[in-house]
């Protein structure tokens, strides 16, 4: 019987094991779905996580290292190969999960005193490389961190790419002018000129990116699977590092003029043309900005003569309905610190006055009594916190306000410099205007660019109070320019529309000036030529070149 139970037991066994390895009984078919594999990260939730590995390339800023580094759940990593997130360059990760990416743009810059306004990309990369094709510039300025980001998109640099500290590299390029700076967008400063590439710059608003070579991007990738802590990671990772070291939120673009008149052969022009005609070749440079200034000397006066193009008559008004021709180039700004503004006496400064406040324009320099008269006017556009203020220094005394009587703000500087002073402390970028000596080129005679240091010295003395950008509003005919720091002085621009036809009266100068972060950071210099008494015209380039070395030349001389 017990032997009976054994043999049983064995067949048992044996069935049992014959079974178990069917699959591997040829013409038995496993019937089993595999599982696709994809690895995940998987946290025991009782245990406590163990930080997160992930590799920087190591053409990284510094500072991205520095926020990374103060993630209690993030262990930076020397290997790709031992990393869950990779922040990278290049197109080397493509099929894995992108979770996050970040900019640096750069720029190329150049002296502010520079007639060139731009490059080509296959120039400045074939220069980067070792040759310079066409360039007129045979050296390349770089900090060290930006050589090792650069070269990840051109390659490795030839021995024209010199390493510069970026506190020095303006000295540097000044003393080597055939030399390009290539600096990231955060250390532009006034005293650069940032050159198009391609026709395009990142002080462009908008600004064309798909267009632009000098951009280099990390991604934020992971050959796993997208969990929710990766996620997580990735989303406080873009908090702490910028999406792009360029936020167009953070810019504002000013543009400002010289002199207006909408009179004589202005106004005879808008009169026999429309609105559109005076502004309708610069219009742009006006819509593609968020503040837009103009000095409007002319008041409007409801009985304004009908225009008369042949008069010569120094006693200025403009009709009411004229005022189109600045609505068509959206105008904001108003600077009334001209000697005109009270030809048709108190009450039509007054009614000049009540047509900018219907349509919510800011003005500046005159005001209802004197105490109005010179307070700044401030405006807050992206965050960034801007004041104007302005005065004119020089009469007649019956244009200047009073306590009793509306007019143009007289100049006293110990309120000015003061004034700007305490609005530099609380934080807003300060522009300051004056009324000053007017200067006309003589028969036979060059025309004067600088003021001699009698009226320079006012200029000077807002820019050491604090003011980022001192211009002179009076010049009939554009003036040469001035650092002080960074403050930049522009002591005349010129007229805008105003009909003076003649050498140098012509020429015009239009700034452009880009505010970024709360900062003022530089200036674009837009030229036209007045056509036609009334319509200023964009220069062509060899116009433009000519008149930028005539202005530059006398800068240079000051500034040395």
């Amino acid at each position: 019987m017990r032997f009976r139970g054994v043999v049983l037991l064995a067949f048992i066994l044996i069935f049992i094991l014959l079974l178990s390895s069917c699959a591997s009984i040829p013409g038995v078919i496993d019937q089993t779905t595999p599982t696709p594999f994809q690895p995940e990260i998987v946290v025991d939730p009782n245990s406590e996580a163990e930080p997160v590995k992930l590799y920087l390339s190591n053409k990284a800023p510094p500072e991205w290292i520095d926020a990374i580094n103060k993630f209690d759940n993030i262990a930076l990593v020397d290997s790709e190969e031992t990393a869950t997130l990779r922040m990278v360059t290049g197109t080397d990760h493509e099929g894995m999960n992108t979770l996050a990416a970040f900019e640096m743009v750069f720029v190329a810059a150049v002296p502010f005193f520079t007639i060139d306004d731009g490059i080509d990309a296959d120039t400045l990369r074939s220069l980067w490389t070792g040759g310079n094709g066409e360039s007129k510039s045979d050296v390349i300025l770089v900090t060290t961190e930006s050589k090792s980001l650069l070269s990840g998109i051109w390659g490795e640099p030839g021995d024209q790419v010199i390493i510069s500290e970026a506190s020095e590299m303006l000295e540097v390029a000044e003393a080597n002018p055939s030399s390009i700076a290539v600096i990231p967008f955060e250390q532009i400063s006034p005293q650069w000129k940032i050159l198009k590439i391609d026709g395009v710059s990142p002080l462009d608003k908008p600004f064309n990116q798909d267009k632009y070579p000098l951009i280099v991007t990390f991604r934020l990738v992971t050959e796993f699977e997208v969990t929710s802590e990766l996620d997580g990671l990735a989303a406080r990772l873009r908090e702490q590092i910028p999406a792009s070291n360029r936020d167009e939120s953070k810019m504002t673009v000013l543009v400002m003029t010289g002199t207006t008149a909408i009179t004589r052969g202005v106004a005879y022009k808008v009169t026999i043309n429309d609105a559109e005609y005076p502004i309708a070749e610069v219009k742009d440079w006006f819509l593609d900005a968020d503040l837009r200034h103009v000095s409007n000397e002319s008041p409007f006066v409801e009985d304004c003569p009908a225009p008369d193009p042949y008069a010569s008559s120094l006693v200025f008004c403009t009709a009411p309905e004229m005022i189109e021709v600045l609505e068509n180039i959206g105008v904001n700004i108003v600077e009334l610190s001209g000697n005109h503004i009270k030809d048709y006496l108190e009450e039509n400064l007054l009614y000049t006055l009540e047509l900018y406040e219907e349509r919510d324009w800011a003005y500046y320099a005159a005001g209802r009594n004197a105490d109005t008269a010179r307070q700044p006017v401030m405006l807050e556009h992206n965050d960034n916190k801007i004041a104007f203020i302005g005065c004119n220094a020089v009469g007649p005394s019956s244009v200047w306000a009073r306590e009793d009587r509306a007019g143009a703000a007289e100049c006293d500087l110990e309120y000015l410099t003061q004034t700007i002073a305490d609005l530099k402390d609380n934080g807003y970028v300060v522009v300051a205007t004056f009324q000053h000596e007017e200067l006309a080129k003589q028969d036979g005679a060059a025309a004067v660019y600088m003021y001699a240091e009698k009226i320079s010295g006012d200029f000077k003395e807002v820019a050491e109070a604090g003011a980022s950008i001192v211009q002179g509003s009076q010049a009939h005919y554009p003036m040469g320019f001035e650092f002080v720091g960074d403050s930049f002085i522009h002591y005349g621009l010129g007229n805008f529309l105003f009909d003076q036809m003649w050498d140098p009266n012509r020429n015009e100068f239009i700034d452009r000036h880009i505010i970024y972060d709360g900062k003022y950071i530089n200036t674009e210099l837009l030229t036209a030529y007045l056509m036609d008494w009334s319509q200023p015209t964009p220069m062509d380039q060899e116009s433009r070149e000519r008149f930028l070395e005539e202005i530059f030349n006398a800068s240079e001389k000051r500034s040395r």
